[in-house]
């Protein structure tokens, strides 16, 4: 394990939040849009392309996303089973950072150490993990 794959967890996670993100975007349209035609007189005209796209478009978009997730769960396993079996102090930064992705400046704050200290204790779990 080595920080690659650690920072692969990071951005599978930022990815799967874009495509949710998408996803709630589609269903709000389609919501509106349904709304926007039940309130149309019988008959009246409305795109019912853009509804069977946005339909084709949601599954498709929910589809990547349980395969990011599937990605996402067994890295994660993966992580934790390796980031376990570091010391304490090293699995609190590690899962801080990578896991739960915080900001430097906030481990350091939530650990009292200063921003380099910080830094030295994630070189040294860095160093152990790639022992392993």
């Amino acid at each position: 394990m080595d920080k690659k794959d650690l920072q692969q967890y990071l951005w599978l996670r930022r990815v799967i939040k874009q495509l949710e993100d998408r996803l709630e975007e589609l269903e709000t349209e389609a919501t509106r849009m349904t709304v926007r035609y039940s309130d149309q007189p019988k008959g009246a005209p409305y795109d019912k392309d853009r509804m069977a796209e946005l339909g084709v478009e949601m599954v498709e978009l929910d589809e990547k996303i349980q395969v990011k997730l599937a990605e996402s769960y067994e890295l994660a396993r993966k992580i934790e089973e390796a980031i376990g079996s570091l010391p304490e102090r090293e699995q609190y930064l590690m899962r801080a950072r990578y896991i739960q992705g915080e900001s430097w400046e906030q481990i350091a704050v939530d650990m009292h150490y200063s921003w380099q200290h910080v830094h030295r204790i994630h070189a040294k779990a860095l160093r152990l993990l790639k022992k392993m």
